[in-house]
Order: structure tokens, then sequence, then C-alpha cells
């Protein structure tokens, strides 16, 4: 891509950078082609003040920037709500789990 005139960092949390980058790539590269945008992904940075792991989203105009932000949002978004719904059954399951002893009875 030549020269960019549009950046914008989308931070994300571990593992939830995974959905988005895909196996091999593969994902993160379409988004790139079907938005014609460069998207790089970056480590935290303290020194420049990004404490968490970014994508970086290069654009030629604003229309494609907008689109790449809002695909990988709505990935970063259903891999949260997926996790929190795993969370929510993993807390239902053991809510419901009862262990009962026998009743252990001393003569004395």
């Amino acid at each position: 891509m030549a020269q960019s005139s549009f950046t914008h960092t989308i931070p994300f949390r571990y593992p939830h950078g995974g959905i988005v980058i895909g196996k091999g790539g593969a994902t993160v590269k379409a988004i790139s082609r079907k938005t014609h945008t460069r998207i790089t992904t970056h480590k935290a940075d303290h020194s420049l003040k990004r404490p968490l792991p970014y994508f970086q989203v290069d654009a030629r105009d604003q229309k494609c920037l907008h689109l790449a932000i809002i695909e990988i949002q709505n990935l970063l978004l259903t891999s949260m709500m997926n996790t929190e719904h795993q969370h929510s059954r993993d807390s239902e399951i053991q809510s419901t789990t009862h262990i009962s002893y026998p009743a252990v009875h001393k003569n004395l």
C-alpha cells in the first residue's frame, strides 16, 4: 500500500486477538484485502504508552479505515462474548453441583 492517510489503533487483551489474526494470519489478511487497508499487530509497548497489544490499521481513506475497524471490533466482541458465555456456563455448573458427604458419627 502506498502512503497512508488515516491510521487507527485497536487495543486488545489475550486471547481475543487470535480471532482477528486467524490460522496462519488468514483472517487478518482477508480483512485487509476486503477493506483495502494494511493491518499490523503490535506488542504492548509501555514506552509508547500502549500497555496492551494492538492492531494498527492504515488506510488511504476513511471509509476503508472504518470498514476494517468495524470488522476487527466485531470479531473482538464476538470473542469476548464467547468467553463470557463460557464463564457463565462454568459458573452455573459449579453452582448446581452439590457434593454430599456421608454423615460421620462419633461415639463418645
